[in-house]
């Protein structure tokens, strides 16, 4: 079964990464093969609204796309990975889900059902530096709605508010051992549809 990670973060070892790796660490205990993606990493352009309207794909752009809705589209299960900026996400993945556009219309041109016959299980996590709920409920809507968009349940989430200079998730093991439980839970997730 193919996992696909999606690092935001432009920190190498944000907090956001730390998080992600403590979740892939209870996750490598399944029979996962762990795709890793980088969205810092990438060069995508950002939507022109200029989607080819027609079967097949879809974007007329050929950038770091191509390759992330290779992998979003093939994966069995996705987890996504996010620091808050300015009470929302950052830049980096909100390019990404907007140049989902062109998906989505195909989508509805051709049909095809929002939800695919076999459940997908989706999880998010994410770090922010304040404590408003208003941002992490903010991330999270947009969140839900790419993963609808492509396919996904959205399953589970690990939201750590407080959490701002580069490390400080270390200081928090509660948070830490949320991302682990989540990552046994995708397993237990699979091992009980078996």
């Amino acid at each position: 079964m193919k996992l696909l990670a999606i690092y935001v973060s432009p920190r190498i070892r944000g907090n956001s990464t730390i998080l992600m790796d403590k979740f892939l660490e209870a996750a490598s205990t399944g029979e996962f093969i762990i795709d890793r993606l980088y969205l810092n990493q990438l060069k995508i352009k950002p939507c022109q609204a200029w989607c080819f309207p027609e079967p097949g794909f879809w974007c007329r752009f050929d950038d770091g796309m191509t390759i992330v809705y290779e992998k979003v589209l093939s994966a069995e299960a996705i987890v996504v990975s996010s620091p808050i900026y300015f009470g929302s996400l950052p830049g980096q993945i909100k390019v990404m889900i907007d140049r989902f556009q062109c998906y989505w219309l195909v989508r509805e041109k051709e049909q095809i059902p929002a939800k695919p016959e076999k459940r997908k299980p989706a999880f998010f996590l994410c770090v922010e530096a304040s404590h408003r709920q208003d941002f992490l409920q903010n991330a999270k809507a947009i969140m839900k709605n790419f993963l609808t968009t492509t396919g996904f349940t959205y399953t589970g989430e690990v939201f750590c508010p407080g959490v701002e200079k580069e490390g400080d998730i270390n200081n928090h093991q509660d948070y830490l051992q949320a991302a682990y439980q989540a990552g046994i839970s995708l397993v237990n997730f699979f091992s009980a549809s078996k």
